[in-house]
């Protein structure tokens, strides 16, 4: 058994001049566990990752001033320490003496590539403060899991994601030193995910799809044998979200020990999926009159469907400030 781990970490600030400063950082880390998998005799749960960042801060001028911030993250888990704990279906046993340990064949891992980027603008007046927000993130990342947990081929699925997020804020509020204290603000969120889901039977997977065709078929006096050695079902999926977001918020104090708060949100957001999964089986049919006839049967399911979801949420509060503080 081992368990091992490393992390580093760095930072750097410097004054570029009087009016602007950057930071720069990174991180690292590798990591191994306990666990050992059985059946392919290495350890179960191992990775690495790396992490750097920057945020350059610079003044306008009197009134306004930049923000802005980019980083980058890399993450790769070689194997997942996931057990077999038994089937959730009454079976013959033959896997039982199985539970409890990391069994998969075939291996797990996750990659993923995550780069995000922003930027926050101030303008300082003396009745109020206006302030904008942007910010873009993008992940790529690649998931494989052996989904039997099993040393026998059955089947695997991975999942690949490629989504761009994009956001806005503009934020208009008040200045604090005022008996009447606002904000007001809309924000909207655009965010575009491709999805590569495929899912793969391998010989033992394929001998349970027979099997459950068989137990179907015993009292028809017909028999379909599948041909396939291996079950490829591709699963293309596109998913993109828009949303939209107006509020309001005032605080008004009435004393110098009440202050009523009164606020409004809505939100809209709509939510699309499109959808591309297909596959093609071969057979041998047997009945009928018929001895081993080959076929080929491909099998499609494409569509979409899209849920709108809108939203009113008030808020009403008042409270009192006392020596202890609020209630």
């Amino acid at each position: 058994t081992a368990n091992m781990s490393y992390y580093g970490t760095g930072h750097l600030r410097m004054k570029l001049s009087e009016q602007t400063g950057i930071s720069l950082g990174f991180t690292a880390h590798e990591a191994r566990g306990i666990h050992r998998n059985r059946t392919l005799n290495k350890w179960a749960e191992y990775g690495e990752g790396m992490g750097v960042n920057m945020r350059l801060i610079h003044l306008m001028n009197e009134k306004m001033k930049m923000n802005f911030t980019l980083g980058y993250e890399q993450t790769n888990e070689r194997e997942y320490p996931y057990q077999y704990n038994g089937s959730l279906e009454e079976d013959d046993g033959q896997y039982d003496h199985l539970i409890g340990t990391i069994s998969n064949n075939r291996p797990h891992g996750y990659n993923r590539n995550m780069w995000n980027v922003g930027t926050h603008l101030q303008w300082t007046m003396p009745q109020f403060t206006f302030s904008s927000t942007t910010g873009y993130q993008w992940i790529k990342d690649d998931m494989r899991i052996d989904q039997d947990f099993l040393p026998d081929d059955i089947f695997t699925l991975r999942q690949q994601q490629n989504i761009h997020t994009l956001n806005q804020e503009f934020i208009l509020k008040s200045s604090s030193l005022r008996q009447w204290k606002w904000v007001t603000g809309i924000s909207g969120t655009l965010q575009w995910t491709k999805t590569n889901a495929p899912v793969d039977f391998y010989g033992e997977g394929i001998k349970m799809i027979q099997n459950a065709i068989d137990e179907g078929m015993k009292d028809t006096g017909m028999k379909v044998e599948l041909t396939n050695n291996h079950l490829h079902i591709p699963g293309h999926f596109s998913t993109p979200i828009k949303g939209v977001a107006l509020f309001h918020q005032s605080d008004i104090q009435l004393s110098s020990m009440w202050t009523l708060t009164a606020g409004l949100r809505l939100d809209y957001e709509r939510q699309t999926i499109d959808y591309n999964s297909h596959t093609t089986i071969h057979t041998l049919f047997t009945g009928m009159g018929l001895t081993n006839q080959t076929g080929e049967k491909k099998v499609h399911y494409i569509g979409n469907f899209h849920k709108r979801q809108t939203h009113l949420l008030p808020r009403l509060a008042l409270t009192k400030k006392t020596t202890q503080g609020n209630m």
